[in-house]
C-alpha cells in the first residue's frame, strides 16, 4: 500500500521529537550542572547528564534523516526513567510530579497510539508507586485527597490524548486510502505503483527481481460504445476481482482507463509470463453477464522485468511496446521483453 500519508505523518512526528530533543538537551545539561554543583546530587546529576547526551544524539540523528523508530522507543522509556529518578530524589515540596500530567501528550505525540498507550500507563504505574512512597513519609499532605486528583487528572489527560491520536490515525488511514486507490475498482492507483516501485529500488537487495506486467482489455471500447458506460464500470470491477485472486491486491494497480499493471516481486521473467497466461486464461473463461447478453472478454499482457537503473517510466514502456505487439499478434496473448541488456541500456539513456 501507498504509505506517502503515513510519509507526512512520520514528518509530524520528526518534527516534534526534534524540538523536544533539542529542548530536552538544553534544559537537562542546565538541571545537571545545577543539582551537581548547587545540590549535590551527583546521581541525578548523571543521570540528566546522560539524558542530555542522549537528547544531542537523537536530535543530531533526526538532522541526518538516520534514526529508527526503535531508538526513539528507547529514548521516551529513558524520559520515564530519569522523571521517575528525579521524583525519588526531589523533595515532595518542590511539586516535580505535578509534571507528569504532560507524559500522555508528549507519548502519543512521539509514539502514535499502540506504543503511546503502552508508555503512557507503564509512566501512570511507576509515578504512582513513587509519588504514594513519598507522600507515605510526609504527613502534612492528605495522601488519598492528593493522588486521587493526581490520577484522575492524568487519566483525563490521556484520555483526551488517545481520543485525539486514535482519531487522527483512522482519518490519515481514510485519506490514505482515497490517495492510493483507485475510485472506481478499488484496485491501487499510479500514484501508489510510483511509491511501491520507488520503496523496491531504495531497498532492494542484489537479488530481488521485480517484473512489470501491463494488461489491456481487448476490444473494451466496444463494450462502452455498445452498452453503456455503466456497464464498462461493471466490468473494469469484475476484471480487477479476478486478477486480484491471483496476483493479490496489493501487486494490482489501474494506471488507465481499461489498463491494469501487475507488480511481481521475486519471480523471474519466465515465472512471470506463465502469470500473465494464467490471468488471460481465467479472464478468458469467465463470462460477464451484461443484462440479457453474456460477454466473453480476453486480456492482451506486456511483460518487462527490473534492471539495476531503471526507472519506473522505462519498464513501463518496454512492457507497453510488448503490449502492443500483442494486439498486434492477435491480442488475447502474453509478450515479454527480451531485450539484451546493452540495448536496453541504450533504450534508458535516450528516454533521459
Amino acid at each position: 500500500m501507498d504509505d506517502r500519508l503515513h510519509t507526512q505523518s512520520h514528518t509530524f512526528r520528526t518534527s516534534v521529537l526534534s524540538g523536544i530533543s533539542l529542548f530536552l538537551t538544553i534544559l537537562a545539561l542546565f538541571l545537571a550542572i545545577f543539582h551537581f554543583v548547587y545540590q549535590n546530587e551527583y546521581w541525578l546529576a548523571l543521570g540528566e547528564c546522560i539524558l542530555s547526551i542522549y537528547s544531542g544524539f537523537i536530535y543530531t540523528k533526526i538532522k541526518q534523516g538516520r534514526y529508527s523508530r526503535t531508538s526513539v522507543l528507547y529514548y521516551a522509556y529513558y524520559l520515564i526513567f530519569i522523571f521517575g529518578i528525579g521524583n525519588y530524589l526531589e523533595p515532595i515540596s518542590q511539586g516535580l510530579f505535578v509534571w507528569s500530567c504532560f507524559a500522555p501528550i508528549t507519548l502519543y505525540l512521539l509514539l502514535g497510539i499502540r506504543h503511546g498507550m503502552y508508555a503512557t500507563g507503564v509512566f501512570l504505574i511507576a509515578q504512582f508507586i513513587l509519588v504514594a512512597i513519598k507522600f507515605s513519609h510526609n504527613q502534612t499532605y492528605d495522601i488519598l485527597s492528593l493522588m486521587f486528583n493526581l490520577t484522575l487528572c492524568y487519566c483525563g489527560i490521556w484520555v483526551i490524548s488517545h481520543l485525539y491520536e486514535s482519531n487522527r490515525y483512522h482519518t490519515e488511514n481514510s485519506l490514505l486510502y482515497l490517495a492510493s486507490r483507485d475510485s472506481l475498482t478499488g484496485t491501487h492507483n499510479r500514484l501508489s505503483l510510483a511509491t511501491f516501485f520507488s520503496h523496491f529500488t531504495q531497498k532492494k537487495n542484489d537479488k530481488e527481481q521485480l517484473c512489470l506486467l501491463i494488461l489491456d482489455i481487448d476490444f473494451f471500447k466496444q463494450i462502452n460504445d455498445q452498452f453503456g458506460h455503466d456497464v464498462g464500470d461493471k466490468v473494469l470491477i469484475e476484471i480487477s476481482l479476478l486478477i486480484s485472486r491471483i496476483v493479490g491486491d496489493n501487486n494490482l494497480f489501474r494506471i488507465g482507463g481499461e489498463e491494469f499493471c501487475v507488480t511481481l516481486c521475486d519471480k523471474d521473467i519466465n515465472e512471470a509470463r506463465h502469470i500473465g497466461e494464467k490471468l488471460c486464461n481465467s479472464v478468458g473463461d469467465h463470462i460477464f453477464n451484461v443484462g440479457n447478453n453474456n460477454l466473453h472478454l480476453t486480456l492482451s499482457i506486456g511483460i518487462c522485468q527490473y534492471r539495476d537503473g531503471d526507472n519506473l517510466s522505462d519498464i513501463l514502456k518496454l512492457a507497453d511496446i510488448e503490449l502492443y505487439k500483442a494486439k498486434q499478434n492477435g491480442r488475447n496473448q502474453v509478450k515479454i521483453c527480451q531485450m539484451p541488456y546493452e540495448i536496453h541500456q541504450e533504450k534508458q539513456s535516450d528516454s533521459v
